[in-house]
C-alpha cells in the first residue's frame, strides 16, 4: 500500500492534472526527476486502495496535502521504479 506522503503527493498530481495545472508543484518535480505520467498511471490502482482505506474523496477533485509545497517522496526515477516493483510483489 501507498505510504500516506506518496498519497498525498499523488493527490496533489491527480488534482493538477485534473485542473489542467501542468506546471503545478507535483508536475514540475515529477519532471524534473524523471518521473512520467506512465509511472503515475502504473501507481493508479495502489492510489484507489490508499484511498479506499480512508473513505472517498470528500470533493471531485483529490484533497490538497496540509503541505502543497511537499517534496516528492521518490528521490530518483530508479527509487519510484523500485517502489513500485515492492508493491507489485506485495500485490
Amino acid at each position: 500500500m501507498l505510504t500516506v506522503a506518496e498519497r498525498q503527493f499523488m493527490d496533489l498530481y491527480v488534482r493538477e492534472g485534473f485542473t489542467h495545472d501542468y506546471n503545478g508543484h507535483a508536475n514540475s518535480i515529477s519532471k524534473a526527476i524523471g518521473i512520467t505520467y506512465d509511472h503515475f498511471a502504473t501507481l493508479w490502482k495502489y492510489y484507489k486502495v490508499a484511498w479506499e482505506t480512508v473513505g472517498e474523496w470528500p470533493d471531485h477533485l483529490p484533497p490538497l496535502p496540509p503541505d502543497p509545497n511537499m517534496p516528492c517522496p521518490w528521490e530518483t526515477v530508479t527509487a519510484l521504479e523500485t517502489r513500485i516493483k515492492e508493491l507489485q510483489n506485495d500485490s
